[in-house]
């Protein structure tokens, strides 16, 4: 039962309950990061991950509910806060986000030089034989080396924020949005170093907006039609469902199936699936750019996934909450200790190992890093 308060608002235990899922939502998505980064296929959860290769990835998902949490807490809760709190808040997490990007670069930059033979590493040499455009440009975030790059367009993200936020304040989210949606348009036909950072800020502050009227838009769902809403549900749900499939079946089984059965290559057409792909449709779909077919169709598969798991929120929280709140709740602390850990075990363990240690690999990789966080193992020194 929904309670309202005498103003007839929704009490906070409702409002609470949407928080929460995106703190699962967001779980799910380190999650599918993880297992995506440590490469070990076949070892069975990119059978839910997607290896990070589909027409939309976690990747995206991660810095859209960022923006989404950020509309909202340093948004719409500090709206009667100072301004100049906001701003201090930003961009000490910021600063902190950069620090720990630049860090870290240079720190596996070094140990890549050390071992620089080893094969789970990449020649730094080949890339950048000159150390000092090296140093330049990972102070400019331009470079970074390892699986934290996230924190470089985190901390420029956030150091934006504080703008995004004034004009969400003033109500002028139409001039932000319109901003974000011409630097989206000269990232997708442009060539620049920051390119990641040029494409994906539409998710960031796209989000944020949601965010911010995240309660004026729930109002306004409520007040519609339920044959409307049922009408769009389905619409949403088929789409998404056909979508993902047509997209495992172009990225996933037509790469892989190819390579190791004829029989199945004849039976699903795929050698006709390989080449309509990458002549067609890969350019279409390319990550880094995020050109406005990937954008609809993350935008169609997140509004699947969150209309999910609002409505199995709490089977979802009885049985994978232990894992997916941890996660989502310490997003950043996870995704960095994930880094560190990941260029330590590629150092040791390369991939391309038989399912099962590839499996009990990839258990073992999310437990530690469940338990140190469950633990709040270095929580006053990792940012969360």
């Amino acid at each position: 039962m929904i309670k309202k308060n005498a103003d007839g608002k929704l009490s906070s235990k409702k409002a609470d309950k949407r928080i929460l899922s995106f703190d699962l939502i967001r779980g799910y998505f380190i999650f599918m990061i993880l297992i995506d980064h440590l490469r070990r296929f076949f070892g069975v959860y990119e059978v839910f991950t997607g290896r990070g290769a589909q027409w939309a990835s976690a990747a995206e998902g991660f810095f859209f509910v960022s923006g989404i949490m950020l509309g909202m807490v340093r948004g719409r809760k500090m709206i009667n806060h100072k301004f100049s709190l906001v701003v201090k808040k930003c961009w000490a997490r910021a600063f902190k986000l950069y620090i720990w990007a630049v860090g870290l670069s240079f720190t596996f930059t070094a140990l890549a030089k050390i071992f620089v033979n080893n094969p789970g590493l990449k020649d730094i040499e080949k890339v950048y034989p000159d150390n000092l455009s090296l140093v330049k440009d990972t102070l400019l975030l331009k470079f970074n080396y390892g699986w934290a790059d996230f924190l470089s367009f985190y901390a420029i993200f956030l150091f934006i924020t504080p703008l995004a936020i004034w004009m969400l304040r003033k109500k002028l989210w139409h001039i932000l949005l319109g901003l974000s949606l011409v630097v989206w348009i000269l990232g997708t036909g442009m060539k620049s170093d920051l390119i990641v950072v040029q494409s994906w800020q539409i998710l960031f502050f796209g989000g944020m907006i949601i965010g911010f009227y995240r309660k004026e838009i729930e109002a306004w769902i409520s007040r519609l039609q339920p044959k409307v809403k049922l009408c769009l549900t389905k619409v949403i749900y088929s789409l998404s469902a056909l979508t993902l499939i047509a997209s495992v079946y172009f990225t996933t089984i037509a790469k892989e199936y190819s390579k190791s059965s004829q029989f199945l290559t004849n039976l699903l057409n795929l050698d006709w699936a390989n080449n309509f792909w990458h002549q067609n449709l890969e350019k279409l779909f390319l990550k880094s750019t995020l050109p406005p077919l990937r954008l609809l169709v993350f935008l169609l598969w997140f509004s699947a996934l969150y209309m999910l798991v609002n409505k199995f929120e709490l089977k979802i929280k009885k049985w994978l909450g232990w894992l997916l709140l941890e996660f989502g709740q310490s997003s950043l602390y996870v995704y960095i200790v994930h880094a560190v850990l990941l260029f330590g075990l590629d150092l040791i363990i390369p991939d391309g190992q038989f399912w099962l240690v590839n499996f009990l690999i990839n258990t073992s990789f999310v437990l530690v890093i469940w338990l140190m966080a469950k633990k709040k193992f270095l929580f006053k020194v990792i940012p969360r």
